[in-house]
């Protein structure tokens, strides 16, 4: 239970954050982006790819983003590695009716570890014992693999990778009952992270994603699509010890896509064959004020060999800690999003371009008696040249996609918590008000209302 994070609905285990798009999110492992972290995102549901057991933490961030990170509107969501095979090797297995996990954990050389984590659905098991031919049975199954190991004192090797795979497959007797949807992702990477003087650092990753769909039901879908992409990254910083914090860092990408066929909730579609070349280049800065306060400036650029360089996107925050133990936060940021592979299949007769965001933030934690602890958070978004549906009379379906305008999002967050003692709790209400405007009028966003 986390404010500003739900999900599309019951069906649909998508995270939508701020509520902004799914696409928007951003899931990274070890600094690496991880692409389609959800089996069946096409259909009316889906599941989650991630096995929790796999993490120690995952850690949401929606506004005040660091320069770090690029891309999106709605924020990112930061998944921290099991580290627990230090102590030893151990093995989790689960078997449930719905579905089976197996993870295995372990040390690797004197500091390092591994860890393996897979699932598989057994819902297909019902199909072979009761002999079910006309139901939509669903069948998938994910691995997740990550180990480091310290080469030298001042150096460790990082690598891993997420495979994931489903099927849905209905036999029906007449010519119009049948479903067929197939589809498969994976993202691995490679990297050195080095120790330096002073408390500094300096992260090199390369990774290579790639993914296939295809689908075909009696509901007027047929769609094939493939997606790559290589992705290199260098960032060198110091973000401990006193006097100034400093990062630097620079992003490199090569992605290709391809989306053919046609969508029952989308007609007139085009065959889509794109390929971009990206960079990015960021540098930030920070320091205490005083024992109360620190601050921290940055900036970032973005450029694509298609639609161009982004506005630059300026960062700020300021951070204050009371002698009393409260914190407090305010936060000034610019964001930028390139339209999505499938935003521009869905979008044939539109021009789309390069979404901005202007936020506001400020939150504040505040200590209870008992070890709970409440929070408030408000923050306004302005965006520009925004891609959305510009109908949405199925929310959790692709349907026609365009350019709006203008966009509003203002929202208030409160949560109250209790992660101290032998009992922990969470509650969390969100408040949000958002609208986009194209050609003079507003709607809803993300509102089950069709635009036209």
């Amino acid at each position: 239970v986390l404010p500003g994070v739900a999900s599309v609905n019951d069906y649909k285990a998508d995270l939508r954050l701020k509520g902004g798009e799914p696409d928007e999110v951003i899931y990274r492992l070890d600094g690496v982006s991880i692409a389609n972290p959800y089996h069946f995102r096409w259909t009316r549901a889906s599941a989650a790819a991630l096995n929790l057991d796999a993490f120690d933490r995952l850690t949401v961030r929606t506004t005040g983003l660091p320069v770090e990170v690029g891309d999106t509107l709605s924020g990112v969501i930061d998944l921290s590695p099991a580290e627990r095979g230090a102590a030893g090797r151990a093995v989790d297995v689960s078997v449930g009716t719905l579905t089976s996990s197996l993870t295995g954990v372990g040390p690797a050389g004197e500091t390092g570890t591994w860890i393996a984590a897979g699932r598989y659905s057994n819902l297909e098991l019902y199909r072979s014992l009761y002999n079910i031919d006309q139901l939509s049975v669903p069948a998938y199954a994910d691995l997740l693999l990550r180990t480091r190991v310290p080469l030298s004192p001042q150096v460790d090797l990082v690598a891993g990778g997420l495979a994931l795979k489903n099927d849905l497959t209905t036999s029906g007797s007449g010519p119009q009952d049948s479903k067929n949807l197939h589809a498969a992702s994976g993202t691995a990477y490679v990297g050195l992270d080095r120790s330096l003087e002073d408390g500094a650092h300096l992260s090199v990753r390369l990774a290579s994603e790639g993914s296939r769909q295809n689908a075909d039901t009696d509901e007027g879908n047929h769609l094939r699509s493939r997606a790559r992409g290589l992705r290199l990254s260098i960032e060198g910083g110091k973000d401990a010890g006193t006097g100034l914090r400093w990062k630097v860092g620079a992003e490199g990408a090569r992605l290709a896509g391809t989306i053919a066929g046609v969508v029952d909730q989308a007609p007139d579609l085009r065959p889509l064959d794109a390929r971009s070349m990206r960079g990015a280049a960021y540098a930030a800065g920070g320091f205490a004020l005083s024992r109360e306060w620190s601050v921290e400036a940055g900036l970032r650029a973005d450029w694509d060999s298609r639609f161009g360089a982004a506005t630059l996107q300026p960062r700020l925050r300021a951070d204050y800690a009371a002698p009393s133990g409260w914190t407090a936060r305010l936060a000034a940021s610019r964001y930028s999003e390139y339209p999505r592979f499938e935003q521009e299949f869905l979008a044939p007769t539109e021009t789309l371009g390069i979404t901005t965001a202007d936020e506001l933030s400020a939150g504040a934690v505040f200590p209870l008696a008992g070890g709970v602890s409440t929070e408030v958070h408000a923050y306004t978004q302005v965006m520009r040249d925004v891609v959305a549906e510009v109908v949405n009379r199925h929310p959790d379906v692709p349907e026609p996609t365009g350019r709006f305008e203008h966009g509003r999002l203002d929202g208030l967050e409160l949560a109250l918590r209790k992660e101290k003692g032998r009992v922990t709790s969470r509650l969390a209400v969100t408040l949000l008000r958002s609208h986009l405007t194209r050609d003079g009028e507003a709607t809803r966003r993300n509102g089950d209302q069709p635009y036209r």
